[in-house]
C-alpha cells in the first residue's frame, strides 16, 4: 500500500469497489475490528478495507448500473460513471488507475493474471470514454 493514501481516499475507493455505501462502511468497521489494536498499522487497515470492499461486492445482489443512483449523489461527478462498470472492470480501474497501486498488488488482491488485468483496465477505459461521450453529446 502506498503511504500517501489517506483514509478518505480509501473510503471513497471502498464505495466504488463495493458499489454500495453501506457495504463500504461495513467493510471499514469490520477492518477496524479485525486488526490488533496493540500493533496497529495504517497500511494494514487500508488494505483490509479495500479487500473487504472487493469481497462484499461479489456477494452483493446489486448490479453494476441502475441500482446505484443513491450512491452517485455522494460521489464527485468525475467518479459517478465508474459505478456503471462491471465489478471486475471497476475493481481493476479503481485499484490501478485511481489509487495507483502496483500491478503486482492489484493481481494479488483481485486474484487475476496480468493479461486478464490489462484487458480489464483497457475495457474499463473504453467503456468510461463511451459513457462520457454519450453524456456530453446529450448536453
Amino acid at each position: 500500500m502506498q503511504p500517501a493514501l489517506a483514509l478518505g481516499t480509501v473510503l471513497t475507493a471502498a464505495v466504488l469497489l463495493s458499489g454500495d455505501i453501506t457495504q463500504a462502511e461495513d467493510a471499514a468497521a469490520d477492518a477496524i475490528l479485525a486488526l490488533d489494536t496493540d500493533d496497529f498499522e495504517t497500511d494494514a487497515l487500508l488494505t483490509c478495507i479495500l479487500m473487504l470492499s472487493i469481497q462484499r461486492s461479489h456477494s452483493s445482489p446489486k448490479g453494476p448500473s441502475g441500482q446505484t443512483s443513491g450512491i452517485s449523489a455522494t460521489l464527485p461527478a468525475e467518479l459517478q460513471n465508474i459505478l456503471c462498470l462491471s465489478s471486475k472492470f471497476r475493481h481493476c480501474f479503481v485499484l490501478r488507475v485511481l489509487l495507483g497501486l502496483p500491478k503486482e498488488t492489484c493481481h494479488q488482491m483481485l486474484q487475476i493474471d496480468d493479461d486478464e488485468f490489462k484487458q480489464a483496465i483497457s475495457s474499463a477505459a473504453v467503456q468510461l470514454a463511451a459513457i462520457s461521450a454519450a453524456m456530453w453529446s446529450t448536453k
